[in-house]
């Protein structure tokens, strides 16, 4: 008599050789993502509406403003520092998405992209977005912002999709948890009245 076993969940996301399998790596990419675009959203469409005193004022950030000239933040900035955190931040912010953008298109079953689509994917969303903070009146519509929103996002998927299989489900995973406790942080911040 002979005894079959039933696969374990544990199983099912190991693929062969002990790496994890697709859909597993599909999967995780994409909870993060959602979880990295919410972040997203909130941090660029969501300024006019979160005040936190001394970092964000809101009302500076209910406007409509378009700016076509590449780095002309950096003109007499009003604090000195200003242009800099802006253009950093606006890498980093568009990076986890990049990272986990490349890793659901490896592992997609349909429709499968590279370094390439990511690119053309964070661009495309850097635009809708700032076209949103334009006809929405939430923000500053600005060329750096669209160029260094995809300049991040390409770092993040170049980065990513060099590593192995293993260390791209663990770089997801760990990219939606620290998203999660960021928004969850927010949250507890708007709750208790430290934002408003």
């Amino acid at each position: 008599m002979t005894m079959t076993t039933m696969p374990t969940r544990a199983s099912r996301q190991i693929g062969a050789r002990g790496m994890p399998a697709k859909r597993t790596l599909w999967r995780s990419a994409a909870v993060a993502c959602v979880v990295v675009m919410v972040a997203i959203a909130v941090a660029t469409v969501g300024k006019p509406f979160i005040d936190i005193p001394g970092v964000v004022d809101a009302s500076a950030h209910a406007r409509r403003s378009l700016d076509l000239q590449m780095f002309n933040g950096f003109n007499n900035p009003h604090p000195w520092w200003g242009p800099w955190t802006n253009t950093l931040g606006n890498v980093f912010l568009f990076m986890p998405l990049g990272a986990c953008l490349v890793v659901m298109g490896q592992n997609s079953r349909r429709v499968r992209f590279g370094r390439g689509g990511t690119i053309l994917l964070g661009m495309m969303l850097s635009l809708g977005i700032e076209i949103a903070q334009y006809i929405f009146s939430l923000g500053f519509s600005d060329v750096d912002d669209l160029v260094f929103n995809t300049l991040g996002a390409s770092l993040g998927a170049f980065l990513v999709s060099r590593s192995s299989a293993k260390a791209q489900l663990r770089t997801v995973r760990v990219i939606g948890w620290l998203a999660a406790l960021g928004l969850g942080a927010l949250l507890v911040a708007v709750i208790a009245g430290i934002v408003v």
